[in-house]
């Protein structure tokens, strides 16, 4: 063989060697078999600590909750909360950081202060060290983490977890008046001169929705329903708009509504289109974090379903300015026509919450003028005396002051109510809007008689009201009996009308002379006398419709709840 020969078969021998596959997965296999190894020592050693970390958090939770519940005795419920998951080699330390245990000790934490679920602050700015009222307790756990396959590589990761809870103890209150007896004429007029549209509601229709309690929760999940809203929320809900109609139309659909109730809703849901923000009719607290559906327990959220409607019909005028012509619908007057105005409540304040000590709720400001017509005693003032009223309630208010509790049993609950100061006068207005409610309107002397021979003018004022809060007291009995309580004006008169004709000052003109005035005004102020009663009932009338009692608030607590704690980071 020749050199060149044998120098062409090693040549075509090596390139048939390159060319074989045959044993090339056993060779690669061998070569990555180490790399996997370790790959999977890895993944065993981070699927651990991650497992680690996760059961760490679950006890900083629970033990956070717990102590949280138990705010009084915070580190006993911490250390029963670790023995309960036979922890019993975690050292409790009482500092804002554990640092008085060694590196590789596994200690908790806790730190007493203030939470405040203010959406303003930053998250982690929400709780304050050592800060008052104390309503939370913040959990720091650290614990070494264990590695199987990496203890000869690395040292032991440290796992440090963290929990805030916070412990509320909450009640449902509402401030306006339930109807105890219904006037229909009236009522069709307020609401359907609010809404827009005609009302033909009878009494017994309004008196059922008076008597239908409504569950806020089931009200919202109905709610949510006429909204197209299949998942989210109750705050999601809260801060939709929604038309009166709609809401009617949800309280027609909540589970065992009384029939009648559930007739008149469906009438009333036909015909009003006007429009409101939610959150201005109800609050729900913390609660409103609960997803559509899933209800709160422990606490009892219900409100009448004619305060639920009137309240959103005031909330949803756009122009919160009415007039209605009352015809002969009050008994005792000739007719009335009534202007109604109703500011927009304080802050966006609903009339019906859930909430903590410190809550505070609100009506809204609101302006009527009343004109009476009243039979006249014939002869020189003629059968006809126009009467007009106004007055101008300032917005009534409660505030949640105490829950008192045994245990987590409800004792009692305490709010502060403070009525609107009521300004009442008999004028002729002119100047600003009855809805301007930046500017109060210019009074003068009204014309109260127009006879042939005579002209009777006359103007009067009156107030009342208190600058101080009144506290009222809700045993357990009152609050499952949903009993009312109202707080007054300490110079507070039973008859509005009467205290403003008590010092009216009169003005006769006889044939425009100004002289012999007789018997005039006794006779003016024996009509006036008579028709009290009626113009009194007229202001009451439209008014408590709207939740609104001169010089008078009436509070209502429907559900109440002790020590409720819940994790807020």
């Amino acid at each position: 063989m020749t050199f060149g020969s044998a120098r062409k078969s090693v040549l075509a021998c090596g390139r048939a060697f390159l060319a074989d596959s045959n044993g090339n997965f056993v060779i690669m296999t061998a070569l990555s078999f180490p790399l996997m190894i370790v790959l999977g020592a890895i993944a065993v050693d981070v699927g651990s600590v991650y497992t680690e970390r996760r059961a760490a958090q679950a006890i900083t939770d629970l033990a956070a909750i717990t102590a949280a519940a138990n705010i009084d005795n915070a580190r006993a419920a911490i250390q029963a909360t670790l023995a309960d998951n036979d922890l019993m080699s975690v050292a409790i330390d009482d500092t804002q950081s554990p640092g008085a245990h060694a590196g590789d000790a596994s200690v908790m934490s806790m730190t007493l202060g203030h939470y405040s679920a203010n959406p303003a602050l930053a998250a982690n700015t929400r709780f304050s060290a050592g800060g008052a009222p104390r309503n939370s307790v913040k959990v720091s756990y650290r614990k070494p983490g264990q590695l199987f396959f990496g203890k000869s590589l690395i040292s032991d990761p440290t796992i440090m977890t963290q929990a805030v809870a916070r412990v509320s103890s909450e009640a449902a209150f509402s401030v306006g008046s339930r109807l105890l007896s219904v006037n229909d004429g009236v009522l069709n007029a307020l609401l359907g001169g609010l809404l827009g549209t005609n009302l033909s509601l009878r009494a017994m229709d309004y008196q059922a929705l008076a008597n239908a309690d409504i569950d806020a929760f089931k009200f919202m999940d109905a709610l949510a329903t006429q909204l197209d809203m299949t998942a989210g929320t109750y705050d999601d809900v809260l801060n939709s708009e929604a038309s009166v109609g709609k809401i009617a139309s949800a309280m027609a659909a909540i589970p065992g509504i009384d029939n009648q109730a559930k007739i008149a809703a469906q009438a009333l849901g036909l015909s009003a289109s006007k429009t409101l923000k939610l959150k201005q009719l109800i609050g729900v607290g913390d609660f409103g974090q609960l997803g559509i559906g899933e209800h709160a327990a422990g606490i009892d959220a219900s409100a009448s379903a004619l305060e639920i409607l009137t309240a959103a019909a005031a909330v949803a005028n756009g122009e919160h300015q009415v007039a209605l012509n009352l015809g002969a619908a009050i008994p005792g007057l000739l007719g009335a026509k009534l202007e109604l105005a109703v500011g927009e409540p304080a802050q966006e304040s609903p009339w019906f919450t859930i909430g903590d000590k410190g809550k505070v709720i609100r009506t809204a400001q609101t302006r009527a003028l009343l004109t009476a017509n009243i039979g006249g005693p014939g002869g020189l003032l003629g059968t006809s005396i126009e009467l007009p009223v106004y007055v101008d309630v300032a917005y009534a208010e409660a505030k949640l002051n105490d829950i008192v509790c045994t245990g987590n049993q409800v004792e009692s609950v305490k709010v502060d109510a403070r009525p609107g100061i009521v300004t009442a006068r008999v004028a002729a207005l002119s100047g600003a809007s009855l809805g301007d409610f930046d500017h109060q309107p210019t009074f003068g002397p009204a014309s109260i008689v127009k006879a042939p021979l005579v002209t009777v003018t006359g103007q009067a004022s009156a107030q009342m009201g208190n600058a101080n809060f009144t506290t009222l007291d809700f045993p357990a009995q009152d609050i499952s009996d949903q009993t009312i309580h109202t707080a007054w004006t300490s110079n507070y008169t039973q008859s509005l009308t009467n205290s403003l004709l008590s010092n009216m000052q009169i003005n006769v003109s006889v044939a425009g002379l100004g002289i012999g005035a007789g018997s005039i005004p006794s006779l003016l102020a024996s009509s006036l006398q008579a028709a009290t009663p009626a113009v009194d009932n007229a202001l009451y009338s439209v008014l408590e419709a709207l939740g609104i009692r001169l010089g008078e608030a009436d509070i209502r607590v429907v559900g109440a709840v002790c020590h409720r704690a819940v994790l807020v980071q």
